[in-house]
């Protein structure tokens, strides 16, 4: 059983980053490292805003277990919308005004050199954290209930999917923001699989 879960589990991390890097090989082979570089440095300010959101998961996600193992549900289920709404205000508090002043900010830290658009990249990354908020909680949910199977395999898949359609619209002549328009599209489908998916595994 464990094995099981840490297999599935580490299926959806290997996921997300064939996803990252993928397109990092993509944005390097159609445009060059000047474009990865404006990629990196945006992930950069994910990050710095991303870690008080994974506070709060990591302090949630031992209470939904434990809920969800009491046969409390509908605890699991309070908890569960209650982290999705306090993260996505909490992120939604500090990435608008780094979005209003994100040149600014990049100036102040990059001083006059800034590579080419990773003003839009960096706003448009923090948009799609943003909306992957939501996904942390219901993944937290079917952790708990250890049916991960279909679950993982499924949004596993979405996940990688990035990958070729980018690569397609790319051949197609779209700019390097195509690719993270397609992510946050992608985000956005895999996070109303997600609430099907968890609707069936999580009965109660």
């Amino acid at each position: 059983n464990i094995l099981s879960f840490s297999g599935w589990n580490v299926c959806g991390s290997f996921a997300y980053m064939v996803q990252n890097q993928g397109l990092n090989l993509l944005l390097n082979s159609f445009f060059g490292t000047v474009i990865n570089a404006a990629r990196g440095i945006s992930f950069q300010v994910m990050s710095a805003i991303q870690g008080f959101s994974g506070n709060i998961f990591m302090a949630i996600r031992p209470q939904v277990i434990q809920s969800y193992a009491a046969k409390d549900y509908k605890r699991t289920t309070s908890l569960m919308f209650s982290t999705s709404k306090i993260t996505f205000y909490m992120f939604y508090l500090f990435s608008l005004p780094m979005c209003l002043e994100i040149d600014m900010i990049l100036r102040i830290w990059l001083g006059s050199i800034v590579p080419d658009n990773t003003s839009i990249f960096t706003i448009l990354v923090l948009i799609n954290m943003l909306l992957s908020n939501f996904n942390t909680p219901l993944s937290q949910v079917v952790h708990a209930t250890g049916r991960m199977r279909n679950y993982q395999l499924i949004t596993s898949l979405i996940v990688c999917s990035v990958l070729p359609i980018s690569w397609f619209l790319l051949k197609l002549g779209f700019d390097s923001t195509i690719v993270f328009i397609t992510t946050i599209v992608i985000t956005i489908i895999n996070q109303v699989v997600c609430l099907f998916l968890v609707k069936r595994i999580f009965v109660y």
